[in-house]
C-alpha cells in the first residue's frame, strides 16, 4: 500500500498552523465595513451589485450622507429620507363666544376646535409632532 502522507507529517501540521494564524492576523487587521458603538457608520458606497442576493433580500448601505438600499437583481436604488415632523402646538382653547355667536355656531366652532385637538393629540402620540 502506497504512503498517503509521503514526507514529516509534523512539519506540515505546524506549517499549517502558521498559515492559519497568519490568516487570522490579517482578518483581525481588516477594518469593519461598519461600526456601531455610537450608532452606525456607514461608509459612502456606489449602488452594490445585488444581482446574487436572494429573491426580496436588498442591501443597505450609504452614499453621500444618505441611507440607501438596492433590492436583489439590480433593482432601482432607493434613497431613504426621514420623517419629517412638526414642532410643539398647543391645544387651541377656546372660550364662549358671547352675544356675537348663536347657539349653532357656537357649536360648530366647539367641534372644529375639538377635531383639531384631536388630531394634535393622535399626532403627538405616534411622533410626528413634538
Amino acid at each position: 500500500m502506497p504512503d498517503l502522507y509521503p514526507g514529516d507529517l509534523l512539519q506540515e501540521i505546524r506549517e499549517l498552523k502558521q498559515r492559519v494564524a497568519d490568516l487570522e492576523a490579517i482578518v483581525r487587521a481588516q477594518p469593519g465595513r461598519t461600526t456601531a458603538s455610537q450608532g452606525w457608520i456607514l461608509p459612502s458606497l456606489a449602488a452594490p451589485d445585488t444581482s446574487a442576493l436572494p429573491a426580496g433580500a436588498l442591501q443597505l448601505y450609504g452614499r453621500g450622507s444618505l441611507v440607501r438600499y438596492r433590492p436583489a437583481g439590480n433593482g432601482t436604488e432607493v434613497t431613504l429620507t426621514a420623517t419629517p415632523t412638526a414642532g410643539h402646538v398647543a391645544s387651541i382653547l377656546l372660550g364662549t363666544a358671547g352675544a356675537s355667536y348663536t347657539a349653532l355656531e357656537q357649536n360648530i366652532l366647539n367641534t372644529v376646535v375639538s377635531t383639531v385637538n384631536s388630531i394634535l393629540a393622535e399626532l403627538q402620540a405616534v411622533d410626528l409632532m413634538a
